[in-house]
C-alpha cells in the first residue's frame, strides 16, 4: 500500500493508552495533560506537491504540521517545545523522529479501517488508534484547516 491512498481521508480518535503518561515524559503540566485526555481528535494527511501536512481537529481547535519527507526542520510542537523533525515514509507508514531535550518517535500505519499512531520516549509506549470516518473525505490535497470545523460530525 502507498501513503497516497490514505491522503484526504479522516480518522477519529476511538482508543488511547499511555497517552498520559507520554504527556508527562515530555513534560506537559497536570491542566494541559487533563484536557489533552479530554479531546478526541480526528486527523487528515494532506499533501501539495512535495510537501505534506498532518491535520489534527477536536472542533474546538485545528493544529497542522507541515512537512517534507526527508528534511530536518525546526518545528514548535502543539506545547510550545522546540524541536528538530524529520519525517521518513515506509509504504504507508509515516515516521516522525523529534530531537529536542528528549528524543521523541512518532509512527503512523494507515489503513483503510484505521490509523494507528505509536509514540515513543524514555520507557514509554503510547498507543492511539483513530477509526477511519466514512464519507468524510476531503477532496482536492490542497484544502486548508479551516475548512475541517465539522469533522466531529458523521
Amino acid at each position: 500500500m502507498s501513503l497516497e491512498e490514505f491522503l484526504g481521508r479522516r480518522y477519529k480518535l476511538v482508543k488511547s493508552e499511555n497517552f498520559n503518561e507520554y504527556m508527562k515524559a515530555i513534560g506537559i503540566g497536570f491542566l494541559s495533560r487533563k484536557i489533552g485526555n479530554s479531546v478526541r481528535p480526528a486527523m487528515i494527511l494532506m499533501r501539495a506537491g512535495n510537501k505534506y501536512t498532518m491535520i489534527s481537529t477536536t472542533g474546538i481547535f485545528t493544529t497542522s504540521n507541515t512537512f517534507q519527507l526527508g528534511e530536518e526542520k525546526w518545528v514548535k510542537t502543539e506545547d510550545g517545545r522546540r524541536v528538530i523533525r524529520t519525517c521518513t515514509l515506509e509504504g504507508n507508514t509515516l515516521t516522525w523522529v523529534e530531537r529536542g531535550h528528549k528524543l521523541v518517535t512518532y509512527v503512523f500505519e494507515f489503513t483503510t479501517e484505521e490509523l494507528k499512531m505509536t509514540i515513543m520516549v524514555d520507557n514509554v509506549i503510547c498507543t492511539r488508534i483513530f477509526e477511519a470516518i466514512r464519507g468524510m473525505e476531503v477532496g482536492g490535497y490542497g484544502a486548508t484547516p479551516h475548512r475541517f470545523s465539522q469533522v466531529d460530525k458523521k
